[in-house]
């Protein structure tokens, strides 16, 4: 018999869909391991294989199909949780992440709404993902098909690197993990 396979790593829970041949389905749960999203995946489709009454390598032996997708990244956006980052972008867009004449929480998102109020001061701003301080820009310029105008000077990525790093300590107090 043939299976197919879909896995949702959430923040919490991760979650496992089982569709056999006949299409019977069968539905799982774990732990999300954030540490190591291939625990938790593994727990659920080990859930799952019991379910259907086999082992985890008969499951996958017999699987056509496994999608896997998870809601982390966007956990990590929504709740700014996750590891302290900085960008380098090009010069003269430093301040673009941060420009949310068009991000109010009150809009949703979407700037196309003819009724939102981009000029109500009262309503409260998403904070930035990375805090003004942890960026900078470097010269370099593409089109909008990707072609090279200004190209990139690698030693001038360097010095904002090398501050990055500092602002940002990583595991070994370097900025490396």
């Amino acid at each position: 018999m043939s299976f197919r396979v879909s896995v949702d790593s959430g923040g919490t829970f991760t979650d496992g869909i089982l569709v056999d041949g006949e299409g019977r389905v069968l539905a799982g749960k774990a732990h999300t391991t954030p540490a190591d999203l291939t625990v938790g995946t593994l727990a659920c489709l080990t859930r799952l294989a019991g379910l259907a009454g086999l082992a985890l390598e008969e499951l996958l032996g017999q699987t056509a199909t496994i999608v896997h997708g998870t809601t982390l990244a966007t956990n990590l956006v929504a709740t700014h949780s996750g590891a302290k980052l900085g960008t380098i972008c090009t010069k003269g867009y430093r301040d673009r992440m941060s420009f949310l004449h068009v991000a109010k929480s009150e809009l949703e998102g979407e700037f196309r709404d003819p009724g939102a109020d981009l000029f109500n001061f009262r309503l409260e701003y998403p904070r930035p993902l990375t805090p003004r301080r942890l960026s900078t820009d470097v010269d370099e310029r593409l089109d909008s098909r990707g072609q090279v105008l200004v190209p990139l000077n690698e030693d001038d990525v360097r010095g904002p690197q090398a501050r990055l790093h500092q602002a940002v300590p990583g595991r070994d107090g370097q900025g490396r993990p």
